[in-house]
């Protein structure tokens, strides 16, 4: 599965292959050489390219992590591709008219419509299921309002930034 790391202001795409019980790091094409110990709690030896790194790391919640290595803290950021994803699913600027637009970030299939016209629904409701890259994604409100208008149907041929549906903000 692929990765996106953020530390220090710096994108790292990894790629992990999961040879239970080996786990092969992949970066630019190459495999990473390395050893990973869990020496206490959140104390970990790292072994990269040959040097050795003692490493504190603690989840900080949401794909964030907390790291001290070798004395120096960082923040770390984490996001595999189904995350991505879904951040990708953006929603378009709300129009003057306090009307939100859903758009698809990418080419897919609309699998199943979990609302109707007239309903209200809630900022992080589930709205529609589109399938795309052999992922199920749930798009969901950002905001509190009434469906005003369903753009597609279940089993339609979306594309990037097609109009999925409208919603009317409640104020």
């Amino acid at each position: 599965m692929e990765y996106q790391i953020q530390i220090a202001g710096k994108t790292y795409d990894l790629e992990l292959e999961n040879h239970r019980p080996e786990i092969k790091i992949i970066y630019r094409g190459k495999p990473v050489p390395y050893d990973f110990k869990q020496i206490h709690a959140n104390l970990y030896s790292l072994i990269l390219y040959g040097k050795q790194y003692r490493v504190w790391l603690k989840s900080a919640g949401n794909g964030s992590y907390n790291l001290v290595l070798d004395q120096t803290p960082f923040t770390v950021e984490v996001e595999d591709e189904r995350q991505r994803l879904r951040k990708s699913f953006r929603t378009a600027e709300t129009k003057s008219t306090g009307v939100t637009e859903i758009l698809a970030p990418m080419p897919g299939l609309v699998s199943q419509i979990e609302v109707e016209a007239d309903q209200q629904v809630e900022a992080g409701q589930g709205l529609l299921i589109v399938e795309a890259m052999k992922m199920e994604n749930e798009i969901k409100s950002p905001v509190n309002g009434t469906v005003k208008k369903i753009h597609v149907n279940q089993g339609d041929a979306i594309e990037k930034d097609a109009l999925l549906l409208e919603i009317n903000e409640m104020v």
